[in-house]
């Protein structure tokens, strides 16, 4: 068998642990007698050692890290602390709101990447976290990251050894359930040395140490298991280091005075400090970071080391416009199948008005064939196009046009070959080299992958060649009967638009730095069109809205914490507008104020639903609005079929 080093991080193929029960807790996080029994047991000695480590908590700014349903930090702000609650969780995140109403603030990321700025914190508690992470070392790394200098790090973990093996992951775990299974490996526990190495590696000095143990004896503990029948044991800080320890580290202050000449060298026969975990020898300012250690850098070519720039934004609007309150009588309800009752469906959208490249009654007078629809797509959406393009391009003056090296064009509402980016190529006066690529079948969500793929195209082509993106969408070629309440909700939202964006490396516009996408698992169903003899059937889920907001806090976490960041940094959010239910849960779920989302509103009331086109309209909106100053952050989110949520992070 290999040996393990818990200094390196733990290669996913040499462990087997499932952390997902932790989210299906719920409320039964608070009940002792219940699949957390366990944590409770250990919560007060350990709540009591990091609050004695940390003196006076009253106002002090501490992260708790992999907080759960807020066991740890309901303690920690009952002291006076200012907590922070990280977890991967939105459940768990959600029942530590509730129990830790003041002085908690919800979080979501990872200890690998924490999604917070250098130097946030003045404490750090990793309670229960660290035996469960695979990349140790990233961990410490970022821990001393958001640590203020003179900060503590207090944890506690589970030894790797032989009682360790017997008691928490052979006993506890196996034989009496005190913990579902699939909660430990022994592979990821940590000897104390090793955590030792990393910390002081980081920069972090030890302060004391201590045990975590059962109230009973070994004696006790080996006869209960080899029955089958323990009581859920009180436990206590001691010697006893040989299941569970306690520790608390505090981050290196540089600008402490040293004696003249520096600081005295430990000599070799010398001991280390009282309360260090074990002696190892510390690593030197020179030598090189572990592999998987995190760094400031941006990778090389990656989408933050590329630097395009969102540089000007167009649409375009077709001629006829229905107010929504005339058109549920003078249209909709002269439509086959309709129930009176849907009305209430069409107020409740938000949208006041919508616009429409054809005359739908003229249209809609007889029903017409997939066939009739797609004759109808090409020369309508060649036109709206072109027009929300040369206003973008106009936007940059006459030579805009002449710097275009790449055509993005985007629709999901129609299908022709030649195609549309050929014909926007042609019409533009783009050149018979321009490169082109067409993106279809996403859906809502489609503006932000061609953002995304402009910048790659952008950036390698370097000072003065620039992509266009063209997301043109004709939603009203697609009406059809409404058959349930459901189909009603479609009627009422989606309407005709196209906008235009010009990316490039350099010029004015927000820098676009990073991307995310997260495709939910089983929700194939949940979104979606089929193509069917009489055009396109679209299929909305009324889940859709609580699939988004489950898989929110997580994808935005991840986006932000590449630049150390939280929700609360960003002033500016583009959210797609996919019905009045998604903003106002996504306004809920990341503690967003009225003014970040009044342009999606506004959008959306304006002009209703225009899938991938939608978020071009917000970003023009905010980057007409003035209000933009340099530094600040935007993010864009866009929701759709798959069911799929795409993140950009930009920057004025």
């Amino acid at each position: 068998m290999r040996t393990i080093d818990r200094t390196r991080p733990v290669p996913p193929a040499r462990y087997d642990i499932d952390l997902e029960h932790y989210s299906e807790f719920d409320e039964l996080w608070w009940d002792p007698e219940g699949p957390a029994g366990l944590l409770h047991a250990m919560n007060g000695p350990r709540v009591g050692f990091y609050l004695r480590e940390l003196g006076d908590a009253h106002g002090r700014l501490v992260l708790d890290a992999g907080c759960g349903g807020g066991l740890v930090a309901k303690g920690l702000a009952g002291a006076g602390a200012v907590v922070t609650g990280l977890d991967l969780s939105p459940a768990c995140l959600r029942v530590a709101r509730r129990a830790v109403p003041d002085g908690f603030r919800p979080a979501a990321g990872r200890m690998e990447r924490l999604p917070f700025a250098s130097g946030s914190f003045d404490a750090v508690v990793a309670a229960d976290v660290l035996e469960h992470i695979p990349d140790l070392p990233a961990v410490v790394e970022e821990v001393a990251r958001v640590l203020r200098p003179g900060g503590s790090f207090l944890f506690d973990t589970i030894n790797r050894t032989a009682w360790a093996w017997f008691t928490a992951l052979f006993g506890a775990e196996r034989l009496l359930g005190f913990v579902p299974r699939g909660t430990h490996d022994w592979r990821l526990f940590i000897r104390p040395r090793e955590l030792d190495h990393l910390l002081t590696r980081a920069g972090l000095e030890a302060v004391t140490t201590t045990g975590l143990a059962p109230r009973i004896g070994p004696a006790d503990i080996v006869r209960g298991l080899t029955r089958r029948s323990l009581p859920l044991p009180e436990f206590a800080t001691g010697r006893d280091r040989r299941a569970s320890y306690l520790g608390h580290y505090r981050k290196r202050d540089p600008g402490a005075r040293e004696p003249r000449g520096g600081a005295p060298r430990q000599g070799r026969g010398e001991p280390r400090p009282q309360g260090a975990l074990d002696d190892h020898p510390r690593q030197g300012r020179g030598e090189p970071r572990p592999q998987g250690a995190l760094d400031d850098r941006p990778p090389e070519g990656s989408m933050d080391s590329m630097s395009a720039r969102l540089q000007a934004v167009g649409t375009a609007v077709p001629g006829h416009v229905y107010k929504q309150a005339d058109i549920v009588d003078a249209f909709f309800a002269r439509l086959p199948g309709w129930d009176p009752a849907w009305a209430k469906v069409f107020e409740a959208s938000r949208v006041e008005r919508r616009a429409a490249v054809i005359d739908v009654d003229a249209f809609y007078a007889g029903m017409p064939t997939t066939a009739d629809r797609m004759r109808a797509f090409p020369p309508a959406a060649r036109r709206l196009g072109a027009e929300a393009a040369r206003r973008a391009l106009a936007r940059l003056g006459p030579q805009a046009p002449a710097e275009i090296g790449d055509l993005v064009a985007v629709s999901c509402t129609g299908y022709a070959g030649p195609g549309l980016d050929v014909h926007l190529a042609a019409d533009l006066g783009l050149g018979p080299n321009v490169r082109r690529l067409a993106i279809g079948h996403m859906g809502c969500y489609a503006a932000l992958p061609a953002l995304r793929t402009a910048a790659a195209l952008a950036a390698p082509a370097g000072s003065g060649s620039r992509a266009l993106v063209a997301c043109v969408e004709l939603c009203s070629l697609h009406l059809q009967p409404a058959q349930s309440r459901e189909d009603a909700v479609s009627q009422a939202l989606f309407g005709d638009g196209a906008a235009a964006a010009l990316v490039g490396v350099d010029g004015p516009g927000p820098a676009i730095l990073g991307a995310r996408t997260v495709t939910v698992p089983g929700t194939e169903s949940r979104m979606g069109w089929m193509v069917d003899d009489d055009g396109f059937h679209m299929s909305l889920s009324p889940r859709v809205p609580a699939l988004v907001e489950r898989g929110l806090a997580g994808l935005v976490g991840e986006l932000l914490a590449d630049r150390g960041l939280t929700s609360g940094d960003v002033p500016h959010w583009v959210v797609h507008p996919g019905g009045p239910e998604i903003l106002e849960r996504v306004q809920r779920r990341l503690g967003l104020a009225d003014e970040q989302l009044a342009r999606s509103w506004e959008v959306l009331a304006d002009g209703g639903n225009r899938s991938s086109a939608t978020v071009l309209f917000i970003l023009e909106s905010l980057l007409d609005s003035g209000v933009l100053r340099a530094g600040e952050w935007i993010v864009v989110l866009g929701f759709g079929t798959g069911l799929t949520m795409e993140a950009l992070l930009l920057r004025a």
